[in-house]
């Protein structure tokens, strides 16, 4: 009898072991469903505003797009910003992390001059239930002085603040004054962890598991 009860408790352990590995691997790798992160479809699923386009091959980068055949075009609007973005719920404490692809194509690229420089990013907007933004996160920028024709890897990541209810994810192109070029954006994607919170009840519950199974063997 002793022996299967000790079968058992190593059986609960083994349990909590495994489900512990599962809440850290999902936590670690929790993907965001943006839809037609690639612009295959056109624009399909995405909110746009200002001057923003898809584009096929080989228009406007010399060597094609990042991945597939499509990419998004954006141009500013003489001054002004324009943008994609997708919209998902959020909580407070989740850490989101935003990635993508960018180029200054030659084909139409950015213009700079002393002090003005256009510029494209990627951006995290976390915000209220009121879509009043809480906190803003830029990627790397890319601008007039990025080498031209190379897509670029760019990434934004931040912990989602007090009171946020949902969060956009933006493929932006910025034009301060009215210097011409465009920005080709490929391949969006994002992560999200969840909130400490959450996995430490998780534990919590496992930890009660395996505290039980022990006074059972008692």
């Amino acid at each position: 009898m002793e022996k299967r009860v000790k079968i058992g408790i190593v059986g609960v352990a083994g349990i909590a072991m495994i489900a512990l590995a599962t809440i850290t691997g999902e936590a670690q790798a929790s993907s965001v469903p943006i839809v037609n992160p690639g612009f295959e479809l056109g624009l399909s699923g995405w909110s746009t505003f200002g001057n923003t386009f898809y584009v096929s091959n080989p228009n406007p980068v010399p060597d094609g797009a990042h991945g597939g055949t499509n990419s998004a075009k954006e141009f500013g609007t003489f001054p002004g910003v324009s943008g994609a973005f997708q919209t998902f719920a959020a909580s407070p404490g989740q850490t989101w992390d935003l990635q993508g692809f960018i180029i200054n194509a030659s084909s139409d690229a950015m213009q700079a001059s002393a002090g003005n420089t256009n510029f494209a990013l990627v951006k995290i907007s976390f915000q209220n239930s009121s879509s009043t933004e809480l906190l803003g996160i830029d990627s790397q920028h890319i601008t007039a002085a990025t080498p031209q024709d190379i897509w670029e890897n760019v990434d934004a990541n931040g912990v989602a603040p007090a009171g946020t209810t949902q969060v956009q994810l933006f493929c932006l192109f910025v034009q301060p004054g009215t210097l011409g070029g465009s920005a080709g954006f490929d391949d969006i994607s994002a992560t999200v962890v969840p909130e400490p919170s959450s996995v430490a009840l998780v534990l919590t519950g496992l930890g009660g598991l395996v505290m039980f199974a022990r006074k059972r063997r008692v």
